[in-house]
Formats: C-alpha cells, sequence, structure tokens
C-alpha cells in the first residue's frame, strides 16, 4: 500500500477546495453592490399572457440616469414601482444588472 497516505488525504483536501470556493463565492456576492447617487427618469410596464391557457403577467421597469449621463434600465417590484416616481432623486444600489434598492434625496421645496 504505497498510496495509502495519499488516497486518505484527497477527501480532505476536496472538502477544504470546496469549503474555500464557497466562501469566496459568498464574499463576492456581498462585494459586488453598488450604490451610486442617480435619477428615475423613465417606467415602463410589459405585459404578457392573458389568454386560456397563459395568466396574465406583468413585469415593471424602471430606468435610472447616473451623474456621468449613463443610462440604466432594472427590474422591479409592483410595490417599488409605485413608489418611485419619474425625476426622483436618490441612492441606487445594485448589483451587476439586479435591482436592489432606491432611497430617495428628499428636497425642500421653495
Amino acid at each position: 500500500m504505497p498510496f495509502g497516505i495519499f488516497e486518505s488525504t484527497i477527501p480532505v483536501m476536496l472538502t477544504i477546495i470546496i469549503v474555500a470556493f464557497i466562501a469566496i463565492m459568498l464574499q463576492w456576492g456581498k462585494d459586488n453592490k453598488i450604490i451610486a447617487q442617480t435619477r428615475a427618469v423613465t417606467k415602463r410596464i410589459n405585459t404578457c399572457g392573458g389568454t386560456v391557457d397563459r395568466p396574465v403577467s406583468t413585469s415593471y421597469y424602471i430606468t435610472f440616469e447616473f451623474l456621468n449621463g449613463g443610462r440604466t434600465e432594472f427590474l422591479v417590484t409592483d410595490k417599488e414601482y409605485g413608489l418611485i416616481a419619474e425625476r426622483d432623486e436618490g441612492m441606487l444600489t445594485f448589483q451587476k444588472t439586479k435591482f436592489i434598492s432606491f432611497e430617495r434625496i428628499l428636497t425642500k421645496c421653495l
């Protein structure tokens, strides 16, 4: 049995590699959130279905404009769609193309 020690370390090594991979992926998911000052510029709804064999499905989208002029559209929940109005300014939190939250910056009325 010249390979006895080697064969017994393979499961340990695989376990270490898997645990390290999971830890890296969990940290990567936390680190990739971006917070940026934006303004909601457009809102739209996409509805499809509504046939006998297919129920109606509605998707809600809001386009945000960044300070540099760039724009990105995000799929949002119906609740977020109702709470955010066009021209609202605030802090947008997102991860790649996933909308996380929007916190409105309140301005004083003159």
